[in-house]
C-alpha cells in the first residue's frame, strides 16, 4: 500500500491494495506494455493487455513467461486466432523501449469522418461503436447539409467542392481513411460517391468511402437483391432512392419513411417510431433492410432486432465505420454488440 515499496526505477507509483486485481489496471493504463521476465502475474498482464489491443513487445532471455510465449502464439504473433494486436519482440531494453514507444505513437488509427453540419447522432454512436477498439479513434469534419429534398437549394450542398474542402481539412489530421458519412447518393445516384471518393484521393492521397458505397458492397458480397427500406425522407427523395437501386437490379419488397425534411429533426425520431418501420418492413420478408439516414437513432437497435426478426440490417452509420475499418487494416469483427454486419 505503500509508495515506499515500489521498484526504485518506477517513475510513476499507484498504490492500489487490490492485489492483483491490480493488474487490470496495469494493462489498461498504458499506451503500450514492456513484458520482462514473469510469471503469472505478468501473464495475466499480457492477456488483459491483449484484449484490450494494448502494444506489448517482450524481452528476449529476460527468463519467466517471456522466454515461452514465444512457443504458444498464433502465427508467431498472436495469443488467439482472433488477432487483436500483434505481439512484438526485442532482443535488448534499449530496441524495447524503441519498439515501445514506435508502436505507441504510431500504431492508433485514425478514422475521418465527413458529417452533415446537423446531424447530432453520428457522432456519439460511432464513438460507441469504437469503445472496445481503444487503438482506433474517429476524427469528424463537417460542411453544411440543414434539408433533405429534391429542390436544387437542398441539392447545392452535396457538391463536390465543399466536401472537398471539409475533406481536406481532416486530412491535415492525418487521418488513414475519410469517409463520407451520408446517403445522399441514394438520391442523388451512385456515381456521386464514386466521383467524390475518387476526387478525396486524388487530392489527399487517402482512400475514400461512404456510406451507401458500403451498403452496396455489402449487399453484393451478401447476395442480398430484396431488400427493405426505412428512412425519414419526403416521398419524392424515397421514390428517388427505390428507382436507383432498381437500376441496379435490386428490389424494394417493403419501404416505410417519415417525409421529413429534416435534417436535424431526424435526431428526434423515438425508438419505438424505428422499430415499428423496421418490423412493418420485416413482413415482406426482404434479404435484409436498411436503415438509410446517419442522423437516426437505429445503429443501436439493429442487434437485438436482427435476432427477433432473422434478418440482416445495414444502418448507414455502421456500413461506413465497417468499410472505413477495412480500409485501414482493421478487423470490423473487433466491433461487437451492434449486429451481424460487423462479422462478415
Amino acid at each position: 500500500m505503500e509508495k515506499s515499496g515500489a521498484n526504485p526505477y518506477v517513475d510513476i507509483v499507484f498504490p492500489t491494495g487490490l492485489g492483483r486485481a491490480r493488474n487490470l489496471l496495469t494493462a489498461r493504463s498504458c499506451d503500450a506494455l514492456i513484458m520482462v521476465g514473469g510469471s503469472t502475474g505478468t501473464l495475466n498482464e499480457l492477456t488483459i493487455a491483449y484484449a484490450e489491443a494494448r502494444p506489448v513487445v517482450i524481452l528476449r532471455g529476460s527468463g519467466g513467461w517471456s522466454d515461452c510465449i514465444a512457443t504458444v502464439l498464433h502465427k508467431g504473433r498472436f495469443l488467439d486466432e482472433r488477432e487483436t494486436v500483434e505481439i512484438s519482440f526485442a532482443d535488448t531494453p534499449e530496441e524495447a523501449v524503441e519498439t515501445a514507444f514506435r508502436r505507441a505513437t504510431e500504431g492508433r488509427i485514425r478514422l475521418g469522418m465527413l458529417t452533415p453540419s446537423s446531424n447530432t447522432v453520428l457522432e456519439p454512436v460511432t464513438a460507441s461503436m469504437l469503445a472496445g477498439l481503444p487503438d482506433v479513434t474517429a476524427h469528424f469534419g463537417r460542411f453544411r447539409v440543414t434539408r433533405i429534398s429534391l429542390e436544387e437549394s437542398a441539392l447545392g450542398p452535396f457538391d463536390i467542392a465543399p466536401v472537398l474542402e471539409a475533406a481536406c481539412l481532416l486530412a491535415e489530421a492525418r487521418v488513414h481513411v475519410i469517409a463520407w458519412n451520408g446517403t445522399s447518393s441514394g438520391w442523388l445516384g451512385f456515381a456521386a460517391d464514386e466521383d467524390l471518393c475518387r476526387a478525396i484521393t486524388a487530392a489527399t492521397g487517402i482512400p475514400a468511402t461512404t456510406s451507401v458505397l458500403a451498403l452496396n458492397e455489402i449487399m453484393a458480397m451478401t447476395g442480398a437483391r430484396r431488400f427493405g427500406l426505412v428512412t425519414p425522407y419526403l416521398h419524392d427523395v424515397q421514390a428517388r432512392i427505390v428507382a436507383n437501386y432498381a437500376a441496379r437490379g435490386l428490389q424494394c419488397v417493403a419501404e416505410r419513411h417519415l417525409s421529413d425534411p429534416g435534417n436535424f429533426s431526424y435526431a428526434d425520431v423515438d425508438e419505438d417510431t424505428l422499430r415499428a418501420m423496421v418490423r412493418e418492413v420485416a413482413a415482406a420478408r426482404p434479404d435484409c433492410i436498411t436503415t438509410f439516414c446517419t442522423n437516426l437513432r437505429a445503429a443501436p437497435l439493429v442487434d437485438a432486432l436482427e435476432r427477433e426478426l432473422g434478418i440482416p440490417i445495414c444502418d448507414t452509420i455502421a456500413t461506413v465505420l465497417w468499410k472505413s475499418l477495412q480500409l485501414a487494416g482493421i478487423r470490423p469483427a473487433r466491433v461487437t454488440g451492434w449486429g451481424r454486419l460487423f462479422a462478415l
